[in-house]
């Protein structure tokens, strides 16, 4: 059976609810690359009532195709339902979160995971590179029509990521098909959850920043026990929602591991970096990776980011530790004899007085790109106003300041130019050189040009 992700394909069997499998009702799961996996449940005990449907999500579903193949449904949001089908009761269709296929299991997130090869959205891109370049790969490398490249990152965690071509001759036709995908072995076994969270989700988020289209897991294949040989695979729900965006072609990447100096140590630092950063990490690559909702959204997401991304790593407060707690303690010295609402304003208001203002992070940032894309003609102080100004309005909806920018192109313009100065800083540290950074812009960009 064919698991992947980029093909339609479908199967039928008997499913049941946990702990009841005297009532055991008839589905047919249908998998698309748009969808993710669907169904069509006939005859079953979902429904609550005679027209009611089901109550809400279910949380898990068992099941075993009509070939023996055990199932797991994890997360069923059911569309809709019927009383009555087609000579059928309790009908019922919907989509799943995730398909577990290999085993019966009541969670994903606690499993001890030994080693996962994964599928990726835009991973044979990053590897491969784009309509107008090569990329840091060749699937026909060796005589095998395979490459690959090896990265040991950190906690005994080795990453594979390799390429392939396969080819199918008939008496009528031949047919050959390049294909990427990765390979995590990991000693000691880690939690799905954390699996995902330290491994799965930055390497998206590496092939968005890449290839800068939507990237997401396609299908998974895991390990339970590093000695065992059987494994499960796992489809799931394609997150963010597949569109035109995510289908288009890449024409250049914005970031070429195969031009980079250490291809191995820029990927390391990569997942290292991920975790450095911390939660707004994932704010960045979430409002990257989707074009829908409101611009003044996304442009507070991306403005914040840069506040949290600096904070992180390069943050330098006026004073030093022992210089902030003795201002502290001077002024809480003064205050004890004002009132108590008037101590406890100025005790909040001292607990933050030493910290860069978002408007030191942003120029720190924005000049810190300025000399790598020294050509780039971005004034700096004028750019940072601008943006601080149109933040606070859309925060605060008071009245504009002198350099608010509006809806329309003027905040696409700076929402467009905080990306490529998030783009050039991320890529400084990776460990890429400025020479690199300002290639992989240049070449990045060269469709478009620099906003």
């Amino acid at each position: 059976m064919n698991w992947s992700w980029s093909t339609s394909w479908e199967l039928e069997g008997r499913f049941w609810e946990p702990g009841d499998t005297e009532h055991r009702f008839y589905g047919r799961l249908r998998h698309t690359a748009l969808d993710g996996p669907t169904f069509h449940f006939v005859d079953s005990t979902l429904n609550t009532g005679p027209i009611q449907g089901p109550a809400g999500p279910i949380e898990i579903l068992l099941g075993e195709t009509l070939g023996g193949i055990p199932l797991t449904v994890l997360g069923f949001y059911p569309s809709r339902w019927a009383a009555h089908g087609l000579g059928s009761g309790n009908t019922v269709d919907g989509f799943a979160d995730s398909v577990i296929a290999g085993a019966w299991l009541a969670t994903l997130t606690e499993l001890e995971v030994s080693a996962v090869s994964v599928k990726v959205h835009g991973l044979l891109e990053t590897l491969t590179g784009g309509t107008a370049e090569g990329g840091p790969l060749n699937p026909t490398a060796d005589e095998h029509g395979c490459d690959r490249m090896t990265v040991e990152l950190s906690d005994g965690v080795g990453l594979v990521l390799q390429t392939g071509e396969s080819r199918s001759v008939s008496r009528r036709r031949e047919h050959s098909e390049v294909t990427a995908g990765a390979h995590l072995s990991l000693k000691p076994p880690l939690p799905f959850a954390e699996l995902e969270r330290k491994y799965l989700q930055p390497l998206c988020d590496l092939v968005l920043f890449a290839t800068r289209r939507p990237s997401y897991v396609e299908s998974l294949a895991i390990k339970l026990i590093s000695d065992s040989t059987e494994s499960f695979h796992v489809v799931r729900r394609p997150f963010p929602q597949p569109d035109a965006r995510s289908e288009r072609d890449v024409y250049a990447l914005a970031l070429n591991l195969g031009r980079v100096h250490s291809p191995t140590a820029v990927i390391k630092r990569w997942f290292e970096l991920s975790d450095e950063v911390g939660p707004v990490w994932q704010l960045l690559f979430s409002t990257l990776g989707s074009s829908t909702g409101l611009l003044e959204n996304r442009l507070l997401n991306l403005v914040a980011f840069v506040e949290g991304y600096h904070r992180a790593l390069h943050d330098e407060p006026p004073l030093t530790d022992k210089e902030d707690r003795s201002a502290q303690k001077a002024v809480k010295a003064a205050l004890r004899s004002e009132d108590v609402h008037v101590r406890k304003v100025y005790r909040e208001a001292v607990a933050y007085a030493n910290s860069q203002t978002q408007r030191d992070r942003l120029d720190f940032l924005t000049r810190r790109c300025l000399l790598v894309l020294d050509l780039w003609d971005l004034d700096c102080d004028a750019f940072c106003e601008q943006v601080s100004h149109t933040r606070n309005w859309l925060i605060h909806w008071g009245k504009p300041g002198r350099s608010t920018l509006g809806q329309g192109s003027g905040m696409y313009m700076l929402f467009a130019r905080l990306e490529v100065i998030v783009y050039a800083n991320l890529m400084l540290d990776v460990g890429l050189t400025r020479e690199e950074v300002a290639q992989e812009i240049g070449s990045g960009w060269r469709l478009e040009r620099l906003p």
